[in-house]
C-alpha cells in the first residue's frame, strides 16, 4: 500500500516521506513538519482517535486518516481527535489523490473565504487573518473548522443545514458525509464554548443543522 501510493504522489509532483511504525512517524513529524500527514493507523495497531490526537498536538498539518474501519462511530471518533478527512479501505488511488488536493485546498484557506471582519454575537472571524476570538479571547482553529465557523457567521443567527455546511466547507462531493459535520461541530465547541455540553454560540436544530446565535454576547 504505501510503495503504491508513493508512486502515486510523487507523479502528481508530491514529495512523500513514509514511516512504518508509531516512533517514526513521530521522528519524521518532528524533524520535518510535513504539509498533510496520511495516516494509516491499522497498520501500526494504532486507535485512529488517539493517534490523531497526538499528531494534531504534535503538528498542525492537516491529517487524513485510512482504516479498515467503517462505522459512523470511527468516522466520528476519528474528526473529533482531529482528522480532516476519513476514507475506509480497500482505497481506490484517484479518489484519495482527489481527496489529498481537496485537504490541501481547505488547509490553504483556497476556500473562498473572503477578506471581510465577521461578528455574530460575541464571536467575531477575522478571516484574512484566520483569527477568531470568542469576547477576549483568541482561539486557534484547524482550516476546517475555520471554514465551518466561518460560514456559520456569514449567515449569523440562522439555520445552516448539514448538507449546506458541507458542501461549501468541504465540496459538493462530501453532501452526503453527515458525520463530518458533527466532528467538526463536536471540536469548535470544544473550543469555543464555556460548556461544551451546554453549548450558548453552536446551536443544533434537530434533524435540519446548526446555527451560530447572534444573541451570544457575554455580560462584561
Amino acid at each position: 500500500m504505501l510503495r503504491a501510493l508513493r508512486s502515486t504522489l510523487t507523479r502528481r509532483r508530491y514529495v512523500v516521506s513514509g514511516a512504518r511504525d508509531w516512533d517514526a512517524v513521530l521522528a519524521t513529524v518532528a524533524q520535518a513538519p510535513p504539509d498533510l500527514k496520511l495516516l494509516e493507523p491499522d497498520v501500526a495497531g494504532l486507535d485512529a482517535a488517539t493517534a490523531c490526537r497526538v499528531l494534531r498536538q504534535r503538528c498542525p498539518a492537516p491529517i487524513v486518516v485510512l482504516s479498515d474501519r467503517g462505522s459512523e462511530e470511527d468516522l466520528v471518533a476519528a474528526l473529533d481527535a482531529g482528522a480532516d478527512d476519513y476514507l475506509q479501505k480497500p482505497i481506490r488511488l484517484r479518489e484519495l489523490a482527489a481527496r489529498i488536493r481537496a485537504v490541501l485546498r481547505r488547509a490553504g484557506v483556497e476556500f473562498s473565504l473572503g477578506s471581510e471582519e465577521i461578528e455574530c454575537g460575541d464571536v467575531t472571524v477575522d478571516v484574512s487573518r484566520r483569527r477568531i476570538t470568542v469576547g477576549r479571547r483568541r482561539i486557534t482553529l484547524t482550516p476546517i473548522e475555520l471554514a465551518v465557523l466561518t460560514e456559520l457567521a456569514r449567515h449569523c443567527d440562522r439555520v445552516l443545514t448539514v448538507q449546506h455546511l458541507l458542501s461549501r466547507a468541504w465540496g459538493p462531493e462530501y453532501v452526503a458525509a453527515y458525520g463530518y459535520v458533527k466532528g467538526v461541530i463536536h471540536r469548535l465547541r470544544v473550543k469555543i464554548e464555556p460548556d461544551p455540553s451546554r453549548p450558548r454560540y453552536i446551536l443544533t436544530q434537530p434533524r435540519v443543522g446548526y446555527r451560530l446565535a447572534a444573541g451570544s454576547k457575554m455580560a462584561p
